[in-house]
């Protein structure tokens, strides 16, 4: 029969990375390399991204894929630089994340939304408040929309300052900008408000989301927002911890148990 080319092992190497299996995929990018198969930009891509979202693979080996892309004869693109800036994320190596943007903007790639979020990301996760609030301001000046996952960013970036006021300023910014206070926005308000010792701000903004968003959605809109709603009541749980709010914790569970929340 006809031997698999590029456009066949992309398919597949998609495949495995949509199942979260960048290892394999990885492994049949080396068996193109063997076999003389070209390797397309675009899977290079697929597998650099399954391993920043997965986290198997920390920043280092990433970086080392996106050397030996080139050296495979590809230059990266937006999508290359975003995948391996999000692989710094996890091990807040904000320097890193800088140095690749640089590179970027050095090879006249423009920055999107999506790499100012990583950014201003990896800034919080590395304690950059500041670094996290010029980025956030450079984007007006640069004409870049910001999104929902903008705002989520920037607040989260208000824990290394436990600065609640300004991270509800935020979450009233993304609301005025029609994202709505969605449940990760929520979630890192929330953590914001808890982290500064203010449980009765976090608990103001369960019960705000909960009258909101919550109540009894359909199947699939539950299966969907499952995950977040249980990360929002537990968060919830511990405010009432916090503050010793025995007789709210036990309505919360009971809430919990009738919204189907696990």
């Amino acid at each position: 029969g006809c031997k698999p080319g590029s456009d066949e092992y992309h398919l597949v190497i998609v495949g495995l990375c949509d199942a979260k299996r960048p290892k394999e995929a990885a492994a049949l990018l080396e068996e193109m390399r063997e076999h003389d198969i070209p390797r397309q930009l675009k899977t290079w891509n697929a597998v650099i991204a399954a391993y920043a979202v997965t986290g198997c693979m920390d920043r280092i080996a990433t970086l080392k894929l996106k050397q030996t892309l080139e050296l495979d004869g590809q230059e990266p693109d937006v999508k290359t630089y975003g995948a391996v800036i999000r692989s710094c994320i996890d091990q807040a190596s904000w320097k890193i994340a800088f140095q690749l943007y640089e590179e970027m903007i050095s090879r006249g790639i423009e920055p999107t939304t999506k790499i100012y979020n990583q950014l201003i990301a990896v800034c919080g996760a590395g304690q950059q408040y500041g670094k996290a609030m010029e980025l956030f301001r450079e984007m007006d000046e640069k004409g870049i929309q910001r999104d929902a996952g903008t705002y989520v960013s920037a607040i989260n970036a208000c824990r290394a300052e436990q600065d609640f006021d300004h991270a509800l300023e935020l979450a009233r910014e993304s609301e005025q900008q029609g994202f709505g206070l969605e449940i990760a926005t929520a979630n890192s308000l929330m953590q914001v408000a808890m982290e500064g010792g203010r449980w009765q701000e976090a608990l103001g903004v369960f019960y705000d989301q909960r009258k909101n968003e919550f109540g009894r959605p359909s199947e699939k809109s539950r299966k969907n927002k499952r995950k977040g709603d249980t990360t929002i009541y537990n968060m919830a749980l511990a405010a009432c911890e916090r503050g010793r709010q025995g007789s709210r914790a036990v309505q919360l569970l009971q809430d919990m148990e009738m919204d189907g929340i696990p």
